[in-house]
């Protein structure tokens, strides 16, 4: 008789957006059977699951624990036929048939599951740039459950929309910069020092209209670039002080990124930067379109061979 002593190795995770569940795996503590028999050993999950994540490993003695089933039926490359995986929802099996000398071990049941009234928020974006104005995308579907399609998202503080302009991002700036003007105001009827009003306006309003701004600001319209400025004015106005206007901005810290890069030979965006045969200016890149040459590396490229001493 070979013993096979099956214990439970459950990893417990589900997916939630306000609330918090788990799954719970259970089965029987061990089995036997006859060399050349056949045996089954059952795994049972808590809730019903959307998706066959679950998968079955066999540890010998002093053994790694071995993938044999993944995805609750398919076979792991190199597993003998003996053994299958069967099941759905909630009740999945592993079968060995013709059991072998050298398969008394023990059998982990992993779950990786979602719970069926907890899922992620998963949005989708398409960018297109095709000459086509109508064109009919199918709809992702991850666990079971079509992905909701956006025409913006926000991202590590920017908003992009799926034409890559930047007029939602910056009318959120400029809305918020000019909720900060208010508090400038106050501090100004407080007859503070001009300096301190200039240190208030650069921690909490230009940070704000100058976040990320090697980014968008390049590729802005000249709309969006008077609204932001119109924020610096107001300003400036209630400072009673000159203020730098965000175009200076904008190229200062697309030098500063690009002598960062061109210092650090390691940096993933290090190739684009090199230098002529002088030895004292940069390659220009070649661009075929107008939101390329307007975008950070031709600036930052030009931003170099314009102005080597100026910051």
């Amino acid at each position: 008789m070979t013993l096979i002593c099956v214990l439970i190795w459950t990893l417990l995770c589900c997916c939630f957006t306000e609330s918090r569940g788990q799954i719970t795996v259970t089965q029987p503590g061990a089995v036997s059977s006859a060399v050349g028999g056949s045996v089954s050993i059952k795994c049972r999950t808590s809730h019903n699951v959307n998706g066959n994540y679950l998968s079955w490993y066999q540890q010998k003695d002093g053994g790694v624990p071995k993938l044999l089933i993944y995805s609750a039926t398919t076979r792991e490359s190199g597993i003998p036929a003996r053994f299958t995986g069967s099941g759905s929802n909630s009740d999945f099996t592993l079968t060995i048939s013709g059991v072998q000398a050298e398969d008394a071990a023990v059998y982990y049941c992993q779950s990786l599951h979602y719970l069926n009234s907890q899922t992620t928020i998963i949005s989708s974006m398409i960018v297109d740039f095709s000459t086509k104005q109508e064109r009919n995308y199918q709809t992702p579907v991850i666990n079971e459950c079509p992905v909701e399609r956006v025409d913006s998202f926000k991202y590590l503080g920017v908003h992009i929309t799926q034409d890559l302009s930047w007029s939602c991002h910056i009318n959120t700036v400029v809305k918020k910069a000019r909720q900060r003007l208010y508090h400038l105001r106050r501090l100004r009827d407080f007859q503070l020092p001009s300096k301190v009003l200039r240190n208030f306006y650069s921690c909490t309003i230009e940070s704000i209209l100058a976040g990320n701004i090697s980014t968008w600001f390049g590729n802005s319209t000249m709309q969006d670039r008077r609204a932001l400025q119109r924020v610096v004015r107001s300003a400036e106005r209630t400072i009673r002080s000159e203020l730098p206007d965000l175009h200076s901005i904008y190229s200062r810290r697309c030098w500063t990124k690009a002598r960062k890069m061109v210092k650090d030979l390691s940096h993933p965006n290090n190739r684009p930067f090199s230098l002529l045969r002088s030895g004292k200016r940069f390659r220009s890149l070649k661009t075929n379109t107008e939101r390329l040459r307007r975008s950070f590396f031709p600036q930052a490229i030009r931003s170099l061979n314009h102005t080597t001493t100026q910051y």
